[in-house]
């Protein structure tokens, strides 16, 4: 039985006016919990499926103190709250459905389902499931928070997934400067109005070792010069 929040208010307070019992109960609880948390993450990564709740946990041990798995050193965790607060992370993370490969694989099928009958088609259970892994991506769910277009990004991001690697790739830079605020949404829905003619770019033998950027700068000059032609 995990600690509640009010259970874990109480230890804080407790600890931080001298009570070693509380102080201790908090360490106790946050190693019991990082032995289990850890044995799911490698088995999340053994399997393939280090995302969702996954990418929750390393975020934050890694944001906390640079490492992959649950610390329980108390050089690390020297501070009440500091534990306390691992605790939390914690209690989320075991508390997910994605934290475990059977819930994993439950919310993979279920999400398959689900988009096959908003009418998108996959070739393969790989590329359905390769296409899953990436919409659980952290920068993908930071666009997805930070716009009101949810269905657009994800409608885009199929169909280029679908379409060609590079684009793709390029498509994630772009999200990422959305994030970070670098670049506007509305470059997204640029390089949605070029993507087929990137592909069809692409494909031709003279233009193999070009970058998105390139092809897109190429498009650009020539779409300027049929208007300047008119």
């Amino acid at each position: 039985m995990r600690l509640s929040e009010n259970e874990i208010r109480k230890l804080i307070r407790g600890a931080e006016n001298g009570d070693k019992k509380a102080l201790n109960r908090l360490y106790l609880e946050n190693e019991v919990l990082s032995k289990r948390a850890n044995q799911r993450m490698r088995q999340l990564e053994k399997t393939g499926y280090d995302y969702y709740a996954y990418d929750m946990a390393i975020t934050h041990t890694q944001t906390s103190y640079k490492r992959d798995r649950f610390s329980t050193s108390k050089k690390i965790l020297n501070t009440p709250r500091e534990v306390a607060n691992q605790v939390r992370q914690l209690n989320n993370f075991l508390g997910a459905r994605s934290s475990t490969v059977k819930g994993q694989k439950e919310i993979e099928n279920e999400r398959i389902a689900l988009f096959e009958t908003k009418g998108f088609e996959f070739k393969d259970r790989k590329q359905a499931t390769e296409f899953l892994k990436e919409l659980g991506s952290e920068d993908i769910q930071n666009v997805i928070e930070t716009t009101d277009q949810s269905q657009k990004v994800i409608d885009l991001i199929h169909s280029t997934f679908e379409k060609s690697k590079k684009a793709y790739d390029y498509l994630l830079s772009i999200y990422r400067q959305v994030v970070n605020g670098s670049k506007m949404f509305d470059d997204i829905l640029s390089f949605e109005k070029n993507l087929n003619d990137l592909v069809k770019m692409e494909k031709l033998e003279s233009n193999k070792d070009l970058s998105v950027e390139e092809m897109i700068d190429t498009l650009q000059k020539a779409k300027k010069g049929q208007n300047n032609g008119r």
